[in-house]
């Protein structure tokens, strides 16, 4: 995605609407009538480092991929003979959308990866296959150089690295139409252990975290916590990302009950945080993308939450699908509908819980709250019938009061409308009520 919104005319536009907080005419991306929609004001960039070389001579070309954005540039195209030759002036087009986020205030960056470069691999691309097992200390290497180059060259605020991808699922055999890479966990653990040097050696060991091992399932991501404890009491691995996936369709926890609960246990026994990283949904419905979230926040008390990609080309997965054309050259991404109802309840989460924000103890699953110095935010998802809902509250919140409330109801085409909320004291309690319609998502804003 960053490579095509990086390329577009339309790129400043772009940025606007995914790291702004204030509103932006959609007709600034797609040929409509003025439409006024609320900015996600995303906070965290997902650089994606990629593995492809210039696709010539032994570099194998995925028959799978037809698409120019998913072909990432890497940093070392070529084989190296004696020595590295790192060509940064690649991947300048995901650059560029990643400093026109930074202007907008963006401040944390994270380096994944989906794969390592090409001849890295035994099947020679990046699309599938398996790291060379003489090849863990190039990729270790080449992490750590790339880490040093955005922090130090370009002045970015690297803060974690995260060289896997989904490693354990048994999705990345080549041919692929993505990259990715099988990774098993006993390869991981000796990649960690080589990249941990790697970032000492270039003085970013305690400016850059690793983060691991970004699992699809959550048994796995349990199974990869149990495997990575000794590295993470060691402080090698210095937080746990994981997909709120299972396989393709969404984690839910009825599903897998307890399991979300027990990671998080886990996880907190090295007093590390977990971060939700990934996922997408064809849902349109929007109600399906907030239980994801309210599960994550509750059962699995994640401190970041990113969807998969905000955009998608001609996929029903993008909060906003575009046509990205047929090349970088071509400079045009069209928006070819308007944000979908996942993107108004993004929103709902983005716009309102910000960075540094605190997650509070909530006994029910539909709702969250979130306290900041001067302001609370409470988000909360109606799933059934039209009805009153109600939150209670400490009677130390009672100098606050309602600032801001929006809803959306997907199935009547209600999108972030303003809503009204009832602050009242109840005994020793103060209580915020809403009259929510059927099949809504409520945000509201509190504040002195």
């Amino acid at each position: 995605m960053g490579r095509a919104l990086g390329s577009a005319i339309e790129t400043e536009s772009w940025a606007d609407l995914f790291f702004s907080t204030g509103k932006l005419d959609f007709k600034r991306l797609m040929r409509c009538e003025s439409q006024t929609v609320p900015c996600l004001g995303l906070s965290i960039v997902r650089y994606n480092v990629g593995g492809v070389g210039y696709e010539k001579d032994r570099e194998q070309v995925s028959s799978k991929c037809q698409h120019w954005f998913r072909k990432i540039e890497g940093f070392v195209p070529e084989r190296p003979e004696a020595s590295w030759k790192f060509e940064w002036s690649r991947d300048s087009e995901q650059r560029s959308f990643l400093f026109l986020a930074r202007r907008r205030g963006v401040s944390i960056v994270e380096l994944y990866f989906n794969a390592p470069m090409w001849w890295m691999t035994d099947s020679s691309s990046s699309f599938g296959g398996r790291l060379v097992e003489h090849e863990r200390d190039s990729f270790a290497w080449y992490i750590a150089m790339v880490a040093k180059h955005f922090h130090d060259e370009w002045d970015v605020p690297v803060k974690s690295v995260s060289p896997f991808n989904e490693p354990s699922s048994g999705f990345w055999r080549w041919p692929h139409d993505q990259e990715g890479c099988l990774i098993s966990i006993d390869e991981q653990i000796d990649i960690i252990r080589r990249l941990t040097d790697k970032l000492l050696g270039c003085q970013l060991k305690d400016k850059v975290l690793i983060a691991a091992s970004e699992e699809n399932f959550v048994e796995q991501a349990l199974q990869s916590c149990d495997k990575l404890q000794k590295l993470q009491e060691d402080g090698l691995v210095g937080r746990c990302n994981m997909h709120s996936y299972s396989g393709l369709d969404p984690l839910r926890e009825a599903d897998h009950p307890g399991k979300r609960r027990a990671l998080r246990n886990a996880v907190a026994r090295d007093g590390l945080n977990i971060w939700m990283l990934e996922h997408g949904t064809g849902d349109l419905t929007g109600l399906g993308l907030a239980q994801t979230i309210l599960e994550d926040l509750n059962f699995l008390n994640t401190t970041a939450w990113c969807y998969w990609q905000p955009v998608e080309h001609r996929s029903s997965w993008g909060l906003v699908e575009a046509d990205f054309g047929d090349g970088p050259g071509e400079k045009s991404v069209q928006a070819i509908k308007p944000p979908s109802a996942n993107y108004y309840i993004l929103a709902h989460f983005s716009k309102y819980i910000r960075p540094g924000a605190l997650m509070m103890d909530c006994s029910e699953s539909w709702a969250v709250a979130f306290s900041s110095p001067h302001s609370l935010v409470l988000v909360f998802l109606n799933s059934s019938h039209s009805r009153t809902m109600k939150v209670c509250l400490p009677a130390t919140f009672a100098i606050l009061k309602v600032k801001e409330a929006v809803m959306t109801q997907p199935l009547g085409k209600q999108f972030f409308r303003d809503w009204t909320c009832t602050w009242q004291r109840q005994g020793y309690s103060f209580e915020l009520s809403a009259e929510m319609e059927n099949h809504s998502l409520c945000s509201v804003l509190l504040g002195r």
